[in-house]
């Protein structure tokens, strides 16, 4: 048996721990951090080098392991051991991967029976004993027996139950609100555990209710189903877990847990509280970490998170009533908003809003902030308030979009307001390609889009286009991304690439003149003129049925008549940059005609 040391200084961190989980605004877990290494001392005891082997210690059940029932099981001490123990249960799902893998962590207080809580879930169960002399933290034996329990009509396996929720929950083609339904899912449909015991995803699914780490592992598991790419953060610091999620490109925190706060002391029957928040659903590192509007996070994230612009709170403009209703000394009411907008429409670009001493939640009820206690409670929400007002877009009277920076003054009591011109949103204009089919040729695509919608941008400048998957047949992408601070988003179409070779005509090498209507009701999708110099009349391509034609002009010295292509779309011309048509070099006149143009 391998003997196992706990420092004092992992011991010392614990404390530290879990001490700062009980600071926390909404409840984390404190025996987290210690569940943890427990889960490292289980899956890696042979990296320990101070250890050994023993078997003073195993278990039986005297109740049948079966769903729906608690399960009674006997420890059995060898009679060469000496000593007080306390001990340790932890119940793993063998199926799972292995940092994920805990479903239970039961402390045993006495006796020499402990009691497994009734288990919902179709899988293989490892149960496994830590043992530890009485008052440590130090782990001396162990004991583990594996169980499975087979899936029936009322017992459901975790992918059935993880597939279920997620078609309930699945906006085809909208990311954002699936993952936003599912986190509302779990939000209404579990609790925090009070037991402080259930760390696995079938918790918050099956049973309703478990720990951070529960939401977080069953949200991730959905997530995946719906296709959406998320994984889980974890905190020894706070004894904390949370996702990150990525949405269209752009990861974002998402804090299911703290999103669904609960009272500890209150009866398990009002656990579902109806108090269920967006707060934390595809936040920034910045806003995750601001003490300004709620206790941080910290720890380690494993990508940039870097714009609320994901943010249910940003997307769906609460109104905030907690804080934005207010009532003045003479009774008179309102709210901050429309405070704002009083100032945006005198046009003042920078003005204060007082904050008023009580805020009116209706039918009677609101707070009294000249109470101190009630104002230091409602200071971080007036912060959020603020910040949320300056990451909305604004108009004045005549319809123009404005930016508010926003900031809330403790001391002096007010929201101080400056107002700016707002950046233009690429998302909400519109692009088009004038050529969007094209013929593979071994060469990038760039068709540069056309930007409607917004005012006058320059590429380079304003903005920046970028391709992607643009030279083989298939479907290639353009994106046109944000530059500077005047503009803000990004918007993107496909074109389509055409495999090459499928209806080519090749020119005669002695042919000097193509008269008009030459390909008259023609399906070509390639032609290629000889390498001699050629007159090209017009009308000549006017008649090819193909819904996209790429035609190479090896000789600058050919005569293209401006009418070739008259009534052709998605044209590709290749030629020398020194071929001029009507006078005009070939690259400036395509750009006129909304063709492409390939140098060779």
């Amino acid at each position: 048996m391998k003997k196992l040391t706990v420092a004092l200084t992992v011991l010392l961190a614990l404390v530290l721990a879990a001490a700062a989980a009980q600071a926390d605004r909404y409840p984390v877990n404190p025996q987290r951090g210690e569940a943890m290494r427990l889960l490292r001392y289980r899956y890696r005891q042979s990296n320990a080098t101070d250890s050994y082997f023993d078997d003073g210690f195993s278990f039986r059940f005297l109740t049948e392991p079966a769903f729906d029932c608690e399960i009674t099981v006997e420890i059995i001490k060898d009679s060469s051991v000496s000593g007080d123990f306390d001990y340790r249960v932890q119940v793993y799902d063998t199926s799972l991967e292995e940092d994920d893998s805990l479903l239970y962590d039961l402390k045993v207080s006495e006796g020499n029976t402990f009691t497994l809580p009734p288990l919902v879930l179709p899988t293989e169960y490892d149960v496994t004993l830590f043992i530890m002399p009485r008052g440590t933290l130090n782990i001396e034996y162990y004991a583990y027996q594996t169980f499975t329990l087979e899936p029936d009509a009322s017992h459901p396996t975790l992918d059935a139950r993880v597939t279920s929720i997620v078609n309930s929950c699945r906006v085809p083609g909208n990311d954002w609100q699936t993952a936003l339904n599912l986190h509302d899912w779990l939000t209404h449909n579990a609790y925090y555990d009070p037991t402080l015991s259930i760390y696995g995803p079938d918790g918050v699914l099956f049973k309703g209710t478990g720990v951070c780490d529960s939401y977080a592992k069953a949200y991730t598991l959905l997530m995946r189903e719906a296709g959406i790419s998320a994984g889980r953060v974890t905190s020894t610091a706070m004894n904390h877990a949370w996702n990150e999620v990525c949405i269209d490109g752009i990861w974002a925190h998402v804090d299911v847990t703290w999103d669904d706060p609960q009272d500890l002391s209150a009866p398990i029957t009002t656990a579902v509280s109806g108090q269920e928040y967006r707060h934390f659903f595809c936040i920034s590192d910045d806003f995750i970490g601001d003490s300004r509007y709620h206790d941080p996070h910290y720890g380690y994230s494993a990508h940039a998170c870097t714009t609320m612009d994901y943010s249910a709170i940003i997307r769906l403009d609460e109104e905030w009533q907690e804080v934005n209703a207010w009532i003045d000394d003479s009774g008179n009411t309102g709210t901050y908003t429309d405070l704002l907008q009083e100032g945006i429409d005198q046009n003042y670009t920078v003005f204060d809003v007082n904050r008023y001493n009580f805020v009116d939640l209706g039918n009677g009820w609101g707070y009294d902030l000249t109470d101190p206690n009630v104002e230091a409670n409602l200071k971080r929400t007036f912060h959020l308030f603020a910040f949320i007002q300056s990451l909305k877009v604004w108009t004045n009277a005549a319809g123009d979009p404005l930016s508010l920076t926003v900031t809330y003054n403790e001391s002096d009591r007010v929201f101080h307001v400056a107002v700016s011109a707002a950046p233009l949103d690429l998302s909400v204009m519109s692009l088009t390609l004038p050529v969007d089919t094209f013929i593979a040729s071994g060469k990038e695509k760039c068709p540069v889009p056309v930007l409607e919608g917004g005012g006058d941008l320059t590429a380079g400048v304003d903005y920046e286009i970028v391709w992607t998957d643009n030279v083989a047949p298939g479907t290639a992408t353009v994106t046109v991304q944000a530059l500077g601070s005047t503009v803000t988003g990004s918007i993107s179409a496909e074109f389509t690439i055409l495999p090459a070779g499928t209806a080519v005509c090749a020119v005669p090498a002695d042919t000097a003149v193509l008269e008009a209507e030459a390909f008259l009701n023609a399906a070509f999708t390639e032609i290629i003129l000889p390498d001699i110099p050629v007159t090209v009349g017009a009308n000549c391509f006017a008649g090819l049925t193909a819904d996209a034609v790429q035609i190479t002009v090896p000789n600058a010295d050919s005569g293209i008549d401006p009418l070739a292509f008259d009534g052709l779309r998605n044209v590709t011309l290749i030629a020398p940059a020194s071929l001029t048509i009507g006078g005009i070099p070939a690259a400036d006149f395509c750009a006129q005609q909304g063709w492409y143009y390939e140098a060779p």
